[in-house]
């Protein structure tokens, strides 16, 4: 029906917004593909182009548009050349957008900027993000996750700036956000806070602090089995592994890494160039999709 719309010249942009969705939700969100993303800009293009219609699209179908083709735009710019345009995208979308929209969209800003090195802005973003939630929050109405990932984005940059009291401190509020209460709380994003939380203990050569948040993480990992199929996120494995060998208990993080089925040449990369970093990487990119 969709393509028959679109066939006929529909006035409703909505059947391109919803071709470009269902394309996304076809990639499982992977986004490797030049050719698919240009489609996918191309059905947002045509969603967006209000000329073409009796009936402009919506206000939310806009500001959704915006939002998917910004994030197109950068999986393309893998050299990290065109941050103007790619931003002034989730910037149309903001100025289109709610209360609740907006603090979700500069959320996603921040993100951005954290991709193309812009930390200092990047916080800026988070903090009117935070800013915002505070605004529309009430006794009734929380947010814990979305402040807890405000917070744990803010501790990834912070530690990025080697700020690492500061990423302490808001990994710790994240986690407080997070720990369960009234309100389904998605246990694999607490598993990725506490792995960011020893990543940081590694870093800074508190290498029994990160081995004691571990032994908590499996049993929050435990409790992941209980609520969702699929296992632990692959940065629960290596961080844990990479502490071991820096603490020279070689033997022990090979057969961590090992025991998780990390194959053999990855674990021989992941020592051999030291690359503790990477669990870290793991875990921003985790983040960058989590409002897509």
């Amino acid at each position: 029906h969709i393509e028959a719309a679109i066939s006929l010249k529909s006035i409703f942009p909505l059947a391109w917004f919803m071709k470009g969705e269902i394309l996304i939700k076809k990639s499982d969100h992977r986004f490797e593909d030049d050719t698919l993303i240009a489609n996918i800009i191309e059905c947002f293009d045509n969603a967006l182009s209000m000329e073409s219609y009796s009936i402009p699209p919506s206000r939310t179908t806009q500001t959704i548009a915006l939002s998917w083709k910004a994030t197109l735009l950068m999986e393309q710019d893998r050299e990290k050349e065109n941050f103007e345009h790619v931003i002034s995208h989730i910037n149309k979308a903001l100025a289109l957008s709610d209360d609740f929209m907006s603090a979700l969209l500069l959320i996603k800003k921040g993100i951005f900027q954290y991709y193309y090195s812009q930390y200092d802005n990047c916080l800026v973003s988070l903090k009117s993000a935070f800013s915002k939630f505070d605004e529309i929050s009430s006794e009734k109405v929380t947010f814990p996750e979305h402040i807890a990932t405000i917070r744990n984005m803010k501790g990834i940059v912070y530690y990025k700036q080697k700020r690492f009291q500061q990423a302490l401190e808001e990994y710790n509020q994240a986690i407080f956000n997070l720990e369960p209460s009234d309100e389904v709380i998605d246990l694999l994003f607490l598993q990725g806070v506490y792995s960011n939380k020893g990543l940081l203990y590694t870093s800074t050569g508190q290498y029994q602090e990160a081995l004691d948040l571990y032994s908590q993480v499996d049993t929050v990992a435990k409790l992941q089995e209980l609520q969702r199929k699929g296992g632990s996120l692959q940065h629960m494995w290596v961080n844990p592994s990479l502490t071991l060998y820096r603490m020279a208990r070689k033997e022990e993080a090979f057969n961590r890494a090992s025991g998780h089925q990390i194959p053999y040449e990855g674990i021989n990369f992941l020592f051999s160039e030291n690359k503790i970093y990477l669990a870290f990487l793991g875990a921003t990119e985790f983040f960058a999709t989590y409002f897509l």
